[in-house]
């Protein structure tokens, strides 16, 4: 690939990386896109250097974590005649899964590129073999080598085998758990590093740095979406969170209404995975949550309003048609279990449907009305927590209680919330794409204070932010059909009950 080919995404993060890197003595040897080994991992594009005199390799790419201040993260590699390779990086070094032990890979976690380039020379003039030429025929080689033993080295140490696809390989459970736990230390370490870095002598340009956010961001979209769509994790996830869901509430109550409420709980969340299901919603997936209940994940970026109406209906909609027949047959047989269990199934499910934040209802509200006026749905959030514990004190109920205290504690982080969405629709143009969209919320983020913190925080305000402003705005049409289905979901059913006993009562007067 041509320099200055690839995606315009990362142009301007090339662009000040070649800059860096000539200031060091490097030029440019080639840019390409390289395809990882892991299935969870989107193509990377890359750009490598070669420092002629001090026979080394500069390896430029898009950072995984980006620190608001180096748009860039580079590993400096040098080849041996005696056929190893020296490879520096910054914090990174437990984000790298695997590699052939013939790679040497050394990790001073110096949060400095220049110190960093340093480091690697003093490790190499330490070495008793001579380093080879910096030509691009070297350096396609390492390429070469490194992709084709990296597979093999792992296989014949028993961390691999063969998949049911050909050509696929999978890790054994032992080798998974311990990547995984690597995987998970190793973000945590660049994100600590990320915080520590200092500021470089050389300035970036801003464009640069927002261009560094935008594609760890796509990065982790991707990661997530790959992780979340295995079906053994989903299933694994959910037969686990109901088993603590049963016995959280065996140790509230008792293991019979467990079960119970687990079954109540279960239909409202499989009317929510079916609706999903109906609309072309990816990635779905059910789990329960001790103490507090459940929830049902699911992707659709170009969801209408009316589609995500359906959907969150979709939950308390079958559970209040089942509390109803529940009741009817009660009438008829007086049944107690009947009583209990249909009293359990319209209890939670119009609970889920009262206008309020964190309920199905209050997301309907949210979708219909407020996503609109960040300000106004700071203040519904905060109308919610209030109604919450005034319930959980009159009624005696300490799972509202709980659930408005656990909401309590985002209070500050709605509100700033808030105003950075105001921010960002004030600079939105309209029918602004998806591309556009990001960088007028990571412009947005960079504008703020939270620009320099935890990346953590601004990859969760940044994923919140870019779906409220690529939500579709509903029609006034829309607003109406959604309210009146809301309205007739809410109250249809205490109807046919209150007529129903209003007509056995008739009967039974003489």
């Amino acid at each position: 690939m041509e320099r200055g080919q690839g995606a315009a995404t990362f142009r301007p993060i090339f662009e000040e990386a070649e800059r860096a890197m000539e200031a060091l003595g490097f030029e440019h040897c080639c840019t390409s896109t390289v395809t990882p080994l892991w299935t969870s991992e989107p193509p990377k594009q890359i750009m490598a250097f070669a420092h002629k005199q001090a026979m080394a390799f500069a390896i430029v790419l898009p950072p995984t974590i980006p620190n608001g201040k180096v748009p860039f993260e580079v590993h400096f590699q040098t080849l041996f005649d005696d056929g190893t390779v020296l490879s520096t990086v910054d914090g990174i070094s437990l984000s790298i899964p695997a590699y052939p032990d013939w790679f040497k890979l050394e990790d001073h976690g110096l949060g400095d590129y220049t110190k960093q380039w340093e480091a690697h020379q003093k490790s190499c003039e330490a070495k008793e073999s001579r380093p080879l030429p910096a030509t691009i025929e070297n350096y396609m080689e390492l390429e070469r080598r490194f992709g084709s033993e990296t597979i093999p080295n792992m296989e014949a140490r028993g961390d691999l085998i063969h998949a049911d696809e050909p050509f696929q390989w999978r890790l054994t459970f032992s080798k998974a758990w311990a990547l995984s736990m690597q995987m998970i230390k190793g973000e945590q370490n660049m994100m600590a590093q990320a915080q520590k870095v200092a500021a470089p002598q050389t300035r970036f340009s801003g464009n640069a740095l927002m261009a560094a956010e935008i594609a760890a961001y796509d990065r982790h979209q991707k990661a997530e979406e790959f992780f979340s769509s295995g079906s053994q994790g989903k299933i694994g996830r959910f037969i686990l969170s109901a088993a603590a869901f049963v016995a959280a509430f065996t140790w509230l109550w008792s293991f019979e209404n467990a079960l119970l409420l687990l079954l109540v709980i279960f239909i409202h969340e499989i009317g929510h995975y079916l609706a999903m299901g109906l609309f072309g919603y990816k990635n779905r997936q059910v789990f329960f949550v001790p103490f507090l209940g459940a929830a049902t994940m699911g992707a659709k970026d170009d969801a209408t309003i009316m589609q995500r109406v359906w959907v969150l209906l979709g939950g308390p909609a079958p559970g209040l048609l089942l509390g109803v027949i529940c009741m009817l047959l009660f009438f008829h047989t007086h049944n107690d279990f009947m009583l209990m269990l249909g009293a359990m199934f319209l209890v939670i499910n119009y609970l889920n449907l009262l206008p309020i934040t964190p309920f199905d209802g209050g997301k309907i509200l949210d979708a219909l009305f407020f996503d609109r006026f960040p300000r106004a749905q700071f203040f519904f959030f905060l109308g919610s927590i209030f109604i919450l514990a005034s319930c959980g004190l009159l009624l005696s109920e300490p799972i509202l209680l709980f659930i408005a205290v656990i909401f309590s504690f985002g209070i500050k982080a709605k509100w700033r919330e808030g105003s950075l969405a105001k921010k960002a629709m004030a600079a939105l143009p309209p029918k602004a794409g998806e591309a556009i969209t990001k960088k007028v919320v990571f412009k947005t983020l960079q504008e703020d204070a939270v620009g320099n913190g935890p990346y953590s925080q601004r990859l969760r305000l940044a994923n919140t932010l870019i779906k409220l402003l690529g939500a579709p705005k509903p029609t006034q049409l829309e607003l109406i059909k959604g309210a009146l289905i809301y309205v007739g979901v809410l109250i249809l059913p205490l109807i046919i009950v209150l007529l129903f006993f209003l007509q056995n009562a008739n009967i039974a007067t003489p």
